[in-house]
C-alpha cells in the first residue's frame, strides 16, 4: 500500500486527496494541516469579517467527510522537517511520518507592507479563519481603518468595510 502525505489542507491539498482516493482506493492518505479547521471556503473569509458568516458556515469538508473517504486528517500539525533521503516527516508532536509520495500544498503567505513606526498588532493579513475572526473582533471596536488590496479577494474584503461603520 502506498502512503501519500499531503502538507496543507487548502483547496489544492483537499482536491489532491480526493483524486488520490479516486484513482488509488487502497492508498493511505494523510493530510497535515497547521490550522484547526477542516477544508473551508477561503474566498468567503470576508463574510466572517463583515459578520454575515461564521467559521462553521464556510466549512466545505466536515471531519466526517475525511473519515468516509478514509483520509487521516491531522489538524494543528506543523511540519518541522522533511528528510527526502529516508522519506520521513517530523511534526510538532515529534511523530515521524513515513511517506512514499509527498505533496506540499501550503499555498502562499500574504505580503505585509513594511510600515515604519506602526504597531505590529494593528496590521492584519487575511489568510485563515482565525485571521478573519481577529479582524472582525477588532473592527467592532474601531471607527477608522486603512485598507490595502493586493487582489480580487482583498478588494471584496475592502468593499465589506465600506458597508460597516468604519471610515
Amino acid at each position: 500500500m502506498v502512503q501519500c502525505v499531503i502538507i496543507g489542507n487548502g483547496a489544492a491539498g483537499a482536491y489532491a486527496a480526493q483524486q488520490i482516493r479516486l484513482h488509488a482506493a487502497d492508498a493511505k492518505i494523510i493530510i497535515l494541516s497547521r490550522e484547526p479547521y477542516t477544508l473551508y471556503a477561503r474566498p468567503r473569509l470576508h463574510e466572517i469579517i463583515a459578520g454575515t458568516a461564521t467559521p462553521d458556515s464556510i466549512i466545505i469538508h466536515t471531519p466526517e467527510w475525511y473519515k468516509s473517504n478514509n483520509i487521516d486528517f491531522r489538524a494543528k500539525t506543523d511540519v518541522l522537517s522533511i528528510d527526502t533521503e529516508t522519506k520521513t516527516i517530523v511534526v510538532n508532536t515529534n511523530d515521524r511520518i513515513p511517506y512514499d509520495k509527498l505533496l506540499i500544498a501550503t499555498g502562499s503567505v500574504p505580503f505585509r507592507i513594511p510600515l515604519s513606526g506602526s504597531a505590529d498588532d494593528m496590521i492584519y493579513s487575511i489568510k485563515t479563519i482565525d485571521d478573519a475572526v481577529r479582524l472582525q473582533e477588532r473592527a467592532e471596536n474601531s471607527h477608522t481603518a486603512v485598507l490595502s488590496a493586493g487582489d480580487y479577494l482583498d478588494l471584496k474584503r475592502q468593499m465589506h468595510y465600506w458597508h460597516t461603520n468604519l471610515q
